[in-house]
């Protein structure tokens, strides 16, 4: 685990998520104004990203490892160079908590094959038919969804309210 705060405001530039590293801790990363990049190789064994994690840090993409399965709320907030998102074949990923990427000018987010995980994507962030919509510091409307795989992203919904994603014109992250 790095602890909460861990390297809060330090001026790391590169975090490479040990293997064994289950949990990154809330705001561990928080205001590292030179962190631009976060590698997570794909055998990482990181299963949470908590709240607020890499908040105000100036990354430019992010590949979520495939053992992720939660990004809680705020963890990639207000990373405002941060505008790619990749998701690794076989992604457990299953809940990313409301305001999650808030204040982030995310354009694009694409998905790996999988099986019983998140399907292939044709678009992105922004304008697209098969991505996730324009929106104003969060994820917007959409049309097509991701892979169309209703059911596996959580977002900032409890799972016992049925989960999924809201469709939103044929799928999609509302």
């Amino acid at each position: 685990v790095v602890q909460k705060n861990a390297f809060s405001y330090s001026s790391i530039k590169t975090f490479t998520t040990p293997l064994h590293l289950t949990i990154i801790g809330e705001g561990a990363f928080s205001f590292c104004y030179y962190l631009e990049n976060i590698e997570m190789p794909k055998d990482s064994e990181l299963e949470i990203i908590d709240i607020k994690a890499f908040y105000h840090c100036p990354i430019e993409s992010i590949t979520i490892s495939p053992h992720v399965t939660k990004i809680n709320r705020q963890a990639f907030s207000s990373c405002l160079n941060l505008k790619k998102i990749f998701l690794m074949p076989n992604s457990r990923l299953q809940t990313i908590e409301s305001d999650a990427f808030n204040s982030s000018p995310v354009e694009y987010i694409e998905t790996g094959e999988s099986e019983g995980g998140v399907g292939e994507s044709d678009g992105g962030v922004g304008e697209s038919d098969g991505g996730v919509g324009e929106s104003d510091g969060g994820i917007g409307e959409s049309v097509g969804g991701i892979g169309e795989s209703v059911g596996v992203f959580n977002v900032g919904m409890p799972a016992e309210s049925g989960g999924g994603i809201p469709e939103v014109n044929g799928g999609g992250i509302l």
